[in-house]
């Protein structure tokens, strides 16, 4: 067995041995606010959201932060 060192993404967890492809996989990370994805936004939860129903995207022009909704008390997330 080896120890080896590994590098993860703050935002979903990806597990790399690269210091730079963590840094690349999280400007993309659909987890990651910053690239104002599907998961981030509270209209896919809502499913309020015509844009993401074809397919999970970045750099969404209808985007809108879920925590932001969560923390102002404007959405909560439905039970399952």
């Amino acid at each position: 067995m080896f120890e080896i060192k590994a590098y993860e993404c703050e935002h979903c967890g990806k597990i790399s041995r690269h210091k730079s492809s963590i840094k690349r996989h999280e400007k993309r990370c659909y987890h990651n606010e910053e690239t104002r994805s599907c998961i981030t936004c509270w209209k896919l939860e809502a499913g309020k959201c015509e844009l993401c129903k074809e397919k999970l995207r970045t750099g969404c022009p209808d985007w809108e932060s879920l925590q932001e909704a969560i923390d102002a008390q404007e959405w909560t997330t439905p039970a399952r």
